[in-house]
């Protein structure tokens, strides 16, 4: 939004509607483009000990989490 000096997400909605470019843009903007993150020992210590837990804190045992996994890096669709 910043980049195309828009104020509001309503704004940067129709830009995106009108603006193929843009769109591809964004969606390249949100994925990562390196796995070797999802390869370090250290990473998923981290998660284990402190984001993990954060996820289930005032959960009722039968309430559903939901996480996004990740399969692969963004690297192949750029062609």
């Amino acid at each position: 939004m910043a980049i195309q000096n828009l104020k509001n997400v309503d704004e940067y909605a129709q830009y995106l509607e009108e603006n193929f470019n843009e769109l591809k843009a964004l969606f390249y903007y949100f994925l990562i483009g390196v796995t070797s993150f999802f390869r370090e020992p250290t990473a998923f210590e981290t998660l284990q000990k402190k984001v993990i837990p954060l996820l289930f804190i005032n959960k009722n045992s039968d309430s559903a989490i939901r996480i996004w996994v990740p399969g692969c890096s963004w690297s192949h669709l750029r062609k």
